[in-house]
């Protein structure tokens, strides 16, 4: 008899720590659906207008020193043109229909030629740069969707090539974000001459860009905006300008 009281008890203490990691199990396992859906969406309540400022974060200053060392001119290489207005452009959808186009304004780039018909690309995005036209709501997409808070750097490093054998140009690579790499893949628009390259997607691209360990903190952004949906995806354009930064011999440049 004893024996059954402690397996009975054993057992139910066992099943009410389960009830608790059961609830918990899955939330962290909801299935990332192309739109994410609030469940405590009401669409009477008004969404939170103010957002708090962004404790401390670290954009590292010393990031464009750190990822572009002079180039050695062995390739063609080209860098971003200051004086051209480049241009990172993502847009989401919110509740199935409506767009949120934002750009990201700061961020530093490099191709350089490693053949005929091959560009290799990197940029480092500065993610603190994000911008919407609406101070609250780009507040929020800091803290809950790009995580920038506690100190956590504010970059994404890019790697990319772009093969211009064909009449269609292809882009390929990767982008650091949060936990992961979100995967790069385009038909690009490549226009080139010996001082100035100019780099555009012939259509948006897109990836997803949540996984589970950002659930908690999407759902929390989803609570505070009281959108219904949003998509866990986004379209991306670029509108770039490389100037060459390697001065050819002047006899070469004479002939």
């Amino acid at each position: 008899m004893k024996i059954q009281q402690k397996l009975a008890t054993t057992l139910g203490i066992g099943l009410l720590l389960c009830m608790g990691c059961t609830k918990k199990t899955a939330e962290q396992t909801q299935e990332i659906t192309p739109h994410l859906k609030n469940t405590k969406h009401d669409p009477k309540a008004i969404p939170i207008l103010d957002e708090p400022p962004l404790a401390k974060t670290n954009a590292d200053e010393a990031w464009t020193e750190s990822e572009f060392q002079k180039a050695d001119c062995e390739q063609p290489t080209y860098e971003l043109d200051s004086d051209y207005e480049n241009r990172i452009i993502i847009t989401t959808l919110k509740n199935k229909t409506a767009p949120v186009e934002g750009e990201l304004n700061r961020f530093r780039g490099r191709l350089v030629q490693t053949g005929s018909e091959l560009l290799q690309g990197k940029m480092v995005v500065d993610l603190a740069s994000w911008d919407s036209q609406n101070g609250p709501r780009d507040t929020r997409v800091k803290r809950y969707v790009f995580g920038l808070e506690d100190g956590k750097s504010t970059l994404s490093k890019v790697a990319f090539s772009v093969l211009t054998k064909d009449a269609v140009h292809t882009l390929e690579g990767t982008a650091s974000f949060r936990d992961h790499e979100l995967p790069l893949k385009a038909e690009a628009i490549v226009e080139k001459s010996d001082e100035a390259l100019s780099l555009k997607l012939k259509e948006p691209g897109r990836f997803t860009y949540v996984t589970q360990p950002m659930m908690k903190s999407m759902m929390d952004f989803l609570a505070r905006c009281n959108h219904e949906f949003l998509s866990s995806f986004v379209d991306y354009q670029v509108d770039l300008k490389f100037k060459s930064v390697c001065q050819k011999p002047a006899a070469e440049s004479q002939r």
